[in-house]
């Protein structure tokens, strides 16, 4: 599920319309359809503050890069194996 098609999910089971639930986050219009239409301009802080009014928190990761692959741990079997 993508985070437009959850708030939009959360904004109608709370009963709110677009307008009322941009009211209540503090952020235009425009922006919540946006947001509900998953368009890729959405910024991050704003969208924090829609899913803030929706009684969310959120947390974020400043340095996260989806492209990059984490490092795999070793293990201590992994260290006494021989590479040869």
């Amino acid at each position: 599920m993508n985070v437009g098609d959850f708030v939009r999910q959360q904004r109608k089971r709370l009963g709110l319309t677009q307008k009322e639930l941009a009211d209540a986050a503090g952020v235009g219009l425009n922006f919540v359809y946006q947001l509900e239409k998953n368009k890729k301009t959405v910024q991050l802080d704003t969208t924090n503050q829609v899913l803030k009014a929706l009684g969310y928190k959120v947390g974020v990761v400043r340095d996260f890069n989806p492209w990059v692959h984490p490092v795999a741990t070793a293990t201590s079997s992994d260290m006494t194996r021989d590479i040869n």
